[in-house]
């Protein structure tokens, strides 16, 4: 799904022009990601449109799964 990749990947770019490019690697605790990403689904749940939480909730369970295959 092109369309959905083209939104995460925008997602990235927006939060690496705030945040600095690989910003969210420093984290040393993941439960901040599970924190957000459960933040973002129950928006997702309730169709929240104040900002994408789709892109917001597959950026964090991404991080989730990056820390996983990582170490």
């Amino acid at each position: 799904p092109t369309g959905v990749l083209t939104a995460l990947a925008k997602h990235y770019t927006d939060a690496a022009k705030v945040h600095g490019v690989d910003n969210w690697k420093k984290s040393l605790d993941i439960n901040t990601f599970k924190q957000s990403a459960y933040r973002h689904l129950i928006a997702v749940l309730e169709d929240k449109q104040d900002e994408d939480h789709y892109s917001a909730l597959m950026w964090n369970v991404a991080c989730l799964k990056w820390f996983k295959l990582n170490g």
